[in-house]
């Protein structure tokens, strides 16, 4: 049983996604649970990282990818 559940874990990393939420985008856990969407959430990170770390994305790779690509439930 306890296999499942963390299987379960590693294929939604919630507490990554929270902390993000919450710790560098500065958003309240109700605004990150009842109104984001994964793509928005994904946007703003994205964001976050391009003002914060610009060196964190290597924009010289020639890949853009799209939200629909990304592995984040809809």
């Amino acid at each position: 049983m306890g296999h499942v559940k963390a299987q379960a874990d590693e294929e939604v990393p919630w507490a990554f996604y929270l902390y993000v939420a919450q710790q560098l985008l500065h958003w309240d856990f109700d605004f990150f649970y009842h109104r984001v969407t994964p793509a928005f959430w994904l946007q703003s990170y994205v964001v976050w990282l391009q003002a914060n770390n610009p060196d964190a994305i290597d924009q010289t790779a020639g890949i853009t990818y799209t939200p629909d690509q990304v592995p984040l439930y809809r």
